[in-house]
């Protein structure tokens, strides 16, 4: 799957931030999938944990390397609150990938399942004029 390249920023606008430390094994995974990710191997990264273990943050920083390289990084996030639809992380991810790369790169990844997605996309309309709908 090919689409366009974006510089991506983390929250502050800035490049990794120096003070980051500590989570060696996670950073190391996280350069080891970048360098796949260049290598054309499709990846995706869960980040799990209990609230305050600083999970943002380590979003932030992969967001950050993956900026040198230029990647797409769609993200989604899990709320445990009631009334949360379901698989909100993934539909995040789509709609972010969507946004980057336009719906006409879904329908070429996904292929006779996007009317699938295209129920769970309310939106496809915004991503592209051949938006299914």
């Amino acid at each position: 799957m090919s689409g366009k390249s974006f510089e991506l920023k983390n929250r502050t606008g800035s490049s990794s931030d120096s003070r980051f430390f500590g989570r060696e094994k996670e950073l190391t995974r996280i350069d080891t999938v970048l360098e796949e990710v260049l290598e054309g191997k499709g990846r995706t990264c869960l980040f799990e944990g209990e609230p305050g273990i600083g999970k943002t943050r380590l979003v932030e920083e992969a967001v950050a390397r993956s900026s040198a390289g230029r990647y797409l990084v769609p993200r989604g996030r899990c709320f445990e609150e009631e009334g949360t639809p379901p698989l909100w992380p993934w539909l995040e991810v789509l709609r972010g990938y969507a946004a980057g790369c336009g719906w006409d790169s879904i329908l070429q990844a996904f292929g006779r399942r996007t009317s699938a997605l295209a129920g769970s996309l309310p939106e496809p309309q915004e991503y592209s004029d051949n938006s299914p709908g």
